[in-house]
């Protein structure tokens, strides 16, 4: 029933997806254009929002799908819808000045709303190799419980020490004493573990607590009532014996049907549980998400076995395809390389040396044609002789000089386009000149169609018969085609060598027929073209010493073991006002929504390359969350440098420097990785304070910033993410220049503090449905995440939970508990605005576009105010009727 179901979304995926790419190519050809900047950012996210919306539903289809041969050619078009989107969002950054946009306002159109918008998942990449995955997991658990078996040692109770008694002790005190030493040193003793265990066993004791006192509270308060009811005479008298006889029989036919339909309902639920399709019990929500999750992943993880037994089938058939074959293949591809040679030779009267690729190459059309061949022949032997009658330094002229037209014509260029940028500067500002707004022409947009095109070619046939091996595992057909081709790649080799002496004769007699006819033989000059270059895979191998450093660095803490963090996890809600803000020329801070769709981007970067980012924002307001969560998306391992961890004998510049190398090894071999490095803004510090001066924040700087970034190359699939909660503290050009990508986390708001108030009530049953979050999240917006989490937490002790149970709780009770932690205060988010406008490259680039598109306004309303006629001009005209 699944494979059917994604089966059919994917093909409506597909149509949708074919309707878009005709309508993102009509705009483009047509060249849209709108006259306003909020039209045009209208048009561009509109087509985004839908890019997205069927990137979000073929990447489910992928995510879940079990045809093993189809992976291929859905991932492709997953990357090519990629790489649309990402373009999109490059245009709507020029066109906001911004590096930050605000999706999901053309939902609406398509009948979705600005959450189906959100972008979780990241395309299939390269993974880290199984072998290494395994030893890692095993060195890791290795040194977890190495870890757990010291803190299990370091937590043992120690030796009593002998005291001497004194003569002042009288025997009771010496008694009481020693018991509360003893009692002191058995709770020491208990682990952490039980310690937990006991306090949740006394939070439970104190809810049950409140229960009864609640009961009894309420049972007193009915009884008092009717008590007082007797009293004054305005208790109803009791029914009759006649009456209860009638109703208890009435109650018993009642009762007898409930139970009869309970015990049906139990028999079926029983029935259905055996089927595996019990829908009987109570819904809890958390339990069927993470029921379902599970589901779904052990569904993809079924994709992993069909694979392995699709490679060993076709390697099967590839093996008895060559033991029948071989021999006719063999004389087929030669026959097909000499066709190649008689060609030229019918053609030219010449012989193209077989290239270094093989055979291969000349099928691929890697090979100039003969006709090609002779132009280029004779050109490049034309270019030779003049240069024989050239010196040396004529030559090294000639390069000089051709090397410095190349540089005068492209200074020319990028005058041009800066001369055409500068009078579109121009005419933008001029209300009467502005050229408006185009739809930009894509570059990408042809890798889209190319992938589309490709599967509709390779598999609409099999899709139109709906076949069960069309669905799930793979089709027969297409497996023997490609048997058949691999047969042929692995056969090449052999007919190479082969074919090669053989075009060594045939040289030898064209050699000797132009001797005998007194002819010269032509003579091959030209450079042979280069093929496809592929990708040289990365060496990764996990040596004896480099599993003996992972297994110590996890030991000092330097490796984190983390659980998996999901987008999810950083909870906040879209700034829906953003674009309008924008629009009338105000500035518009992201909210959490717009951080993870930025932050997806920089996801998908883990496999790239080498990347470096900054995140900056107030304490608690999510960075580690964000750090967690590339890393579990790219199932990348985390490595943690802190400052303050490194102190005392650890701050020496030996210590220092293995441990940098240590890291670089263990990252470089474990790749992908994620370097994390917190308190980055002490290492950039322009004054450092009297209560860091003994940090040696200058040695941390040389190994933790310049010794750590030399060390990794463009191609590591390293990232590097710094974060600061004091900026303007650092200097901001030197710490710019090491993080060129920046991130400014946004401060709670009143929507994220209404989020994190709901869930809290959720959590805690006693606390009353009515309780006012609106007023609270009010007042207490500007507190930070973590820090709101965490004091929440901390006011439901076991006292005030037995008092809410009697008396309530009001907002202002748990804003009295926020304030009374003086050390906490709400964030000055004003600093850290002021720095990223004024510092930071984005900052500057969005203040400027802001203060353009407010003195383009000022100019078209001065020019509207010029266009219009005097008011009482006709008035003013004499009146000649009365003559």
């Amino acid at each position: 029933m699944s494979r059917d179901f994604y089966f059919n979304k994917w093909r409506e995926t597909l149509l949708s997806l074919d309707k878009l790419t005709d309508l993102d190519l009509e705009f483009q050809v047509l060249k849209t254009h709108d006259r306003s900047l909020k039209d045009a950012r209208h048009r561009l996210t509109m087509i985004a929002d839908q890019y997205i919306l069927l990137y979000n539903s073929a990447s489910e289809c992928l995510y879940q799908n079990l045809q093993v041969q189809k992976t291929v050619y859905m991932d492709s078009i997953i990357k090519a819808i990629v790489s649309r989107i990402l373009e999109l969002k490059r245009e709507l950054e020029k066109l906001e000045g911004s590096n930050i946009v605000f999706l999901g306002h053309g939902t609406p159109e398509v009948h979705h709303t600005i959450f189906d918008v959100e972008m979780k998942r990241i395309p299939m990449e390269s993974k880290r190799p199984e072998q290494i995955q395994i030893v890692m997991e095993e060195t890791i658990a290795r040194a977890r419980e190495k870890k757990a078996e010291l803190e299990r040692l370091a937590n043992l109770p120690e030796e009593p020490e002998q005291v001497e008694l004194s003569g002042w002790e009288t025997e009771k005190e010496i008694q009481k004493r020693e018991e509360e030493e003893r009692k002191k040193k058995e709770i020491e003793a208990i682990p952490i573990e039980t310690r937990l265990k006991i306090k949740n066993i006394c939070m439970i004791a104190a809810q049950e607590k409140t229960r009864q006192v609640t009961r009894l509270i309420k049972v007193g308060k009915l009884r008092h009532e009717m008590w007082f009811k007797e009293l004054t005479g305005t208790l109803k008298p009791p029914p009759s014996l006649q009456l209860r006889d009638y109703s208890a029989e009435l109650i018993q036919k009642v009762f007898r049907v409930y139970f009869k339909l309970k015990r049906e309902r139990i028999k079926d639920c029983k029935r259905n549980e055996l089927l595996g399709i019990n829908v009987c019990d109570t819904p809890n929500t958390d339990i069927q998400r993470r029921a379902a999750e599970e589901m779904l992943y052990n569904r993809s993880k079924i994709l992993t076995t069909y694979e392995k037994e699709w490679i060993a089938r076709r390697e099967r058939l590839k093996v008895e395809y060559l033991s029948r074959k071989k021999d006719q293949l063999i004389d087929e591809t030669r026959d097909q390389i000499r066709e190649w040679f008689l060609k030229w030779f019918t053609e030219v009267q010449f012989f193209y040396d077989i290239p270094k690729d093989g055979a291969d190459a000349i099928f691929k059309g890697y090979v100039l044609s003969p006709h090609e061949w002779v132009e280029e022949n004779k050109t490049q032997l034309l270019r030779i002789e003049a240069d024989k009658k050239k010196s040396p330094q004529d030559l090294k002229f000639q390069k000089m000089e051709a090397k410095r037209q190349q540089q005068a014509l492209k200074k020319e260029e990028q005058m041009r386009i800066k001369a055409e940028a500068l009078l579109m500067k121009k005419m933008m500002k001029n209300p009467t000149m502005h050229p408006g707004y185009y739809y930009s022409k894509s570059k990408k947009i042809s890798l889209l169609l190319e992938a589309l095109d490709t599967y509709h070619k390779s598999w609409d046939y099999y899709d139109e018969k709906e076949t069960l091996d069309v669905k799930e595992k793979y089709v027969h057909r297409i497996d023997v085609e490609d048997a058949i081709k691999d047969a042929k790649i692995e056969v090449l080799p052999e007919v190479d060598e082969y074919m090669r002496k053989e075009l060594d004769i045939l040289k030898k007699a064209l050699k000797e027929d132009y001797i005998a006819n007194e002819e010269e033989m032509p003579v091959n000059v030209t450079k042979p073209i280069k093929g496809e270059k592929k990708p040289k895979p990365i060496k990764q191998v996990l040596t004896k010493k480099v599993v003996e450093i992972i297994e110590k660095l996890v030991l000092q803490d330097f490796i984190i073991e983390c659980p998996k963090v999901k987008f999810e996890d950083f909870i906040g809600d879209p700034n829906f006002g953003g674009e309008d803000l924008r629009s009338q020329i105000r500035p518009a801070l992201p909210f959490n929504f717009e951080i993870k769709s930025f932050w997806w981007e920089r996801c998908r970067e883990v496999t790239f390359g080498y990347r470096r980012i900054l995140l900056v924002g107030p304490k608690y307001s999510g960075r580690s969350v964000l750090v967690r969560a590339l890393a579990s998306l790219n199932d990348a391992v985390l490595f943690e440098l802190n400052p303050r961890k490194v102190q005392g004998e650890m701050a020496t510049a030996s210590f220092l420097k293995h441990l940098i190398d240590d890291v670089v090894a263990c990252a470089k071999a474990l790749q992908p990785s994620v370097i994390h490095i917190k308190h980055v803004e002490k290492l950039f510090y322009t004054k450092t304070p009297p209560e860091e001066a003994e940090m040696n924040l200058g040695l941390l700087k040389t190994y933790f910033i310049i010794k750590l970034m030399k060390k990794i190359k463009k191609t590591d699939k390293i990232t590097i993410i710094g974060t600061c909660t004091d900026p303007w503290l650092a200097k901001s050009s030197a710490l710019l220049k090491q993080f060129p990508i920046v991130l400014l986390l946004p401060n709670s708001n009143y929507s994220l503090v209404v989020q994190i108030v709901k869930d809290w009530i959720i959590r805690h049953k006693v606390l009353p449905s009515d309780f006012n979050v609106s007023n609270l999240a009010y007042v207490v917006q500007g507190y930070s995440y973590g820090y709101l989490n965490q004091a929440l937490e901390d006011f439901m002790s076991a006292e005030r939970i037995a008092k809410i149970a009697a008396f309530g709780v009001s907002p202002m009770d748990v804003y009295n508990f926020i304030l009374e932690n003086t050390n906490e205060t709400k964030a000055e988010y004003e600093k850290f605005l002021n720095w990223y406008t004024e510092k930071t490259p984005w900052g500057i680039k969005e203040a400027q576009h802001m203060q353009d598109q407010k003195d383009f306004m000022a100019a078209v309303e001065k020019y509207s105010k010029k266009k219009k006629p005097k008011s009482g001009a006709s008035s003013a005209t004499p009146s000649h009727t009365g003559l």
